[in-house]
């Protein structure tokens, strides 16, 4: 084409995620890029390099897309789409944010760069996240479904006295104690996923002091609910299962599905987060988890989020916690062979000989 005295090239050819790229605005780190030829669609480029702290949060060997990402994705379509109007214009910003049913069908590997999408269906509210590999046209795995409330419909906790659980606590674990339990399950964290400075263990409920790491400080103020802050809260279930995991009987805990998530305060001030185990079976733990700042001021709430015990393969549990080494008798390798007897006269002048030589060496010393 032509444009006053100049050329312009256009190519046609487009990629399976050529949706306009030059063009498109990420609204948000993780959420992606809204989709203009759809009513409530956002699409992202899923990888570590744009993202480096993602690859710090590795189960089994392995990156994976931590649970709390797909929470931090909820949240953004939350507002973005409860704060614009029906004519595309902002409302009257809120901060206020309902989730419910989020239930994981199937992890993200990090093993290369994905294509994520966020799907909302506006009439009920109901979402699905989905993925594929970059680049290609292989058909979209259904990752995570889950629901948007919008306006939270309940009134606010009370505030936590958090002195109170520290003094009562049965047990403190360092962040170095907790690391070490959560390696022995095979969930292994980088620099990026380390926010837990302490825990208070009481029987079945726990309190953590959380710290934001270096990695994600800069970037912190992008998120709603950073994905690294909530999974050092998912963490703390190892230290309320120390005693388990010590002796080699508690698989790692990774989470399948939260009931409710109740967003109340932007997370700026977040500091200490609160878990209470529910229900608990053999196979699987139902807990409650408490976000807080320093003053114990409740900032959101997270309500009946399944974790399903997973054996990992390179878990410590797996391998021997000690080594015995014991002496066996075993038959000689080789076919034996046999010596002839010697004639008893030549037995004889044998001795005959070592017993003169023996004489002459004591004449000798004389």
């Amino acid at each position: 084409c032509l444009v006053g005295s100049e050329m312009c090239i256009r190519d046609s050819t487009l990629t399976p995620e050529g949706h306009d790229l030059v063009n498109r605005h990420r609204d948000h780190p993780l959420l992606g890029y809204r989709l203009k030829e759809f009513e409530a669609l956002w699409e992202n480029q899923l990888d570590p390099q744009i993202l480096p702290y993602l690859s710090d949060h590795v189960v089994d060997g392995g990156a994976i897309m931590p649970a709390a990402a797909y929470i931090e994705m909820a949240l953004a379509a939350s507002s973005q789409w409860f704060n614009t109007s029906a004519d595309g214009n902002s409302e009257t910003e809120k901060h206020q944010w309902e989730i419910e049913n989020i239930e994981i069908r199937a992890p993200i590997v990090l093993d290369h760069s994905k294509v994520i999408r966020f799907k909302l269906v506006p009439k009920d509210g109901s979402f699905i996240i989905s993925s594929r590999d970059r680049l290609t046209d292989n058909p979209w795995t259904e990752n995570v479904v889950g629901r948007l409330l919008g306006d939270i419909n309940r009134s606010e906790p009370l505030n936590i006295n958090t002195s109170e659980i520290i003094k009562k606590s049965e047990k403190t674990i360092t962040a170095a104690g907790h690391y070490h339990l959560t390696e022995s399950v095979g969930l292994s964290y980088g620099p990026g996923f380390q926010g837990v400075e302490e825990v208070w263990v009481s029987s079945l409920s726990a309190l953590a002091k959380l710290t934001k790491t270096d990695v994600i400080k800069l970037e912190y103020d992008d998120y709603l609910l950073h994905p690294a802050m909530l999974d050092a809260g998912f963490q703390v279930l190892v230290d309320i299962f120390s005693t388990e995991i010590e002796k080699g009987t508690q698989a790692a805990l990774i989470p399948v599905q939260m009931g409710k998530l109740y967003y109340y305060y932007p997370m700026q001030d977040l500091s200490f987060l609160k878990v209470d185990i529910i229900k608990q079976s053999p196979q699987s733990v139902l807990a409650d988890f408490y976000l807080m700042d320093d003053q114990g001021k409740v900032l959101a709430e997270l309500k009946t989020c399944r974790f399903r015990g997973v054996q990992l393969t390179r878990s410590a549990s797996t391998l021997p916690a000690s080594y015995d080494f014991m002496p066996w008798l075993m038959p000689h390798l080789e076919k034996g062979s046999f010596s002839p007897m010697p004639e008893a006269t030549a037995l004889v002048m044998a001795c005959l000989l070592y017993t003169s030589d023996a004489a002459d060496d004591l004449l000798c010393v004389d």
